[in-house]
């Protein structure tokens, strides 16, 4: 524990090696949003329509629609990424992923301020 009674990383990354229960993001998403939009999705397929069904739109889906929309048409949004670090962070192992500022082409997403890509 630090002097906060917070764990340490040290314990944290201890706990995630021995439990058995280890929680990640995805289980998160699988057991909230995504639990609800196909329990939606399924009652739109059993009825025949949409109409009454409200499915709220949050950071996450805004962000993927923009991210799509950046890759459809080709408008080389700037935008925060993860993707393989390829050298965009000089102490940190080139094939790890990393959240990381690109512009988004129609086939790539090129590092900002490099060119690296």
């Amino acid at each position: 524990m630090s002097k906060r009674g917070k764990p340490t990383i040290k314990a944290l990354l201890k706990r995630e090696e021995t439990s058995e229960d280890v929680r990640t993001r995805a289980n998160e998403v699988m057991e909230g949003r995504e639990k609800k939009v196909f329990s939606k999705c399924r009652r739109i397929k059993e009825v025949g329509t949409a109409k009454d069904t409200n499915i709220e739109v949050d950071a996450h889906a805004s962000f993927i629609v923009d991210l799509a929309t950046a890759i459809a048409f080709n408008t080389k949004a700037n935008m925060l990424l993860i993707v393989e670090n390829k050298g965009a962070i000089s102490n940190f192992d080139p094939t790890a992923m990393a959240e990381i500022p690109c512009i988004v082409l129609w086939l790539s997403a090129t590092f900002l301020n490099s060119k690296r890509g």
